[in-house]
């Protein structure tokens, strides 16, 4: 009989496994995809970090900027009231008229106005006149505006020096300086402690009013 050769008899031995050696290859491979996986969640982890950071960014960035937005609405809505309440509590309207008288009468003598090559000017010889009695109603104005309590006398007095002003002022300021003097001098002088009074009640009703419904 031919001998058989050494590879035949390799080829024909039935393979061997050792079930230990199969357990420890499939826990080995178990360890390394457990391994894979946590390095993946690892990989993962650091994304979402930076996202949640990014996010957070933006809401504290728009919370910021509504906060502002309120803020200065708040700051104009706090100015608007600080200004009605210091209006109410004085002749406003008077004051302001009176100003406005002043001007009038005291600008027309000391503009001039040039048109092309003409050049247009108010002559008078009561300059110095129309000067002081215009200082004068603004300054009236002003001291019913600052100092309340003096607004009837500087009323008569508004009213005297805008009549005053027909016949030394250029006509008191063209008739609309004397006008604004004598109207102004009016509600000056019929601004009285009773409406400062009724002001302030009204005032301390309406507080009263919020801090209920607070």
């Amino acid at each position: 009989m031919p001998a058989k050769s050494s590879d035949d008899e390799t080829l024909r031995m039935p393979a061997v496994t050792d079930p230990d050696n199969g357990a420890e290859t499939a826990e080995s491979m178990e360890g390394t995809a457990g391994i894979a996986s946590a390095a993946g969640n690892a990989a993962k982890e650091p994304s979402q970090s930076v996202a949640d950071a990014v996010k957070s960014a933006n809401e504290a960035h728009a919370s910021m900027a509504n906060d502002e937005a309120i803020a200065q609405v708040a700051t104009k809505q706090s100015r608007w009231k600080r200004f009605k309440h210091w209006r109410k509590r004085r002749p406003f309207a008077g004051g302001l008229l009176l100003i406005l008288s002043g001007i009038a009468i005291a600008a027309p003598a000391y503009i001039t106005v040039r048109i092309s090559d003409l050049l247009v000017m108010i002559s008078t010889v009561s300059g110095v006149s129309t000067l002081l009695i215009g200082a004068a109603l603004i300054m009236f104005g002003l001291g019913s505006w600052f100092r309340q309590e003096t607004s009837t006398y500087l009323g008569v007095l508004s009213i005297l020096v805008a009549i005053i002003a027909l016949p030394t002022s250029n006509l008191g300021g063209f008739l609309i300086g004397s006008l604004l003097g004598i109207i102004g001098g009016a509600l000056a002088f019929a601004w009285q402690p009773q409406d400062r009074q009724k002001v302030s009640n009204k005032e301390k009703s309406e507080a009263k009013e919020v801090a209920v419904s607070a």
